[in-house]
């Protein structure tokens, strides 16, 4: 699927804008209902790696549910993405997996498109769900927006994968309880791939000077 640009900026209406745009569907087949989807794994995958594709095939097999994956434009750490930046992103996933373009930066966001989703994600987006930075410090704002998940009945399932500097599990994250009632555990023992897309920018950038 070519996104077309016109596409694109209705991804990114004016500030104040009350709408938010509808997300877009950017694979062959033809498109589900996006409340429909039952399993989504959202990333930037600058690039899409091994890790990413394994960490799909794993929750296919646990969940027996076709995974969606989810790229947001508005992200809350990095600036927005241009069109050339989502059309180089796209373009991995050419005949091999499901995408999702949305303006979703948050998990609020997501789940309010996908809602009775399971979400896939590693250890390290997880400590940022809960990490009350994200919301201007206020534990009561993070406590409301984990209740709002629970109430769309999101579920996540959680990767292990190395973060500042160790592999972690669920075990070795400081959680607020409602939040890790939303959580199930991938064992170590069944997934591990210590990949980080940091690095391969930074080895590609290497491999390019």
């Amino acid at each position: 699927m070519k996104l077309l640009r016109r596409d694109f900026e209705r991804l990114l209406p004016p500030p104040g804008t009350a709408d938010k745009p509808l997300p877009i569907w950017c694979s062959p087949d033809a498109a589900p209902q996006h409340r429909n989807a039952r399993t989504v794994l959202p990333g930037a995958f600058n690039p899409l790696h091994a890790g990413h594709t394994a960490m799909a095939a794993v929750a296919e097999d646990l969940l027996g549910s076709t995974v969606d994956f989810e790229i947001s434009v508005v992200n809350v750490d990095k600036p927005d993405l241009t069109y050339a930046d989502v059309t180089q992103r796209m373009n991995q996933f050419a005949h091999r997996a499901n995408l999702w373009l949305t303006n979703a930066p948050t998990f609020v966001a997501k789940a309010a498109w996908f809602p009775e989703a399971t979400f896939v994600v590693g250890m390290d987006t997880l400590a940022r769900i809960a990490a009350p930075r994200y919301y201007a410090d206020n534990l009561s704002g993070r406590d409301t927006a984990v209740e709002q998940l629970a109430t769309l009945g999101i579920r996540f399932l959680v990767f292990g994968r190395v973060y500042q500097g160790k592999f972690q599990t669920l075990a070795d994250l400081s959680l607020p309880p409602a939040l890790r009632a939303l959580c199930d555990e991938v064992p170590a023992t069944q997934f591990r791939k210590d990949i980080s897309s940091t690095e391969l920018r930074n080895d590609s950038s290497a491999g390019n000077t």
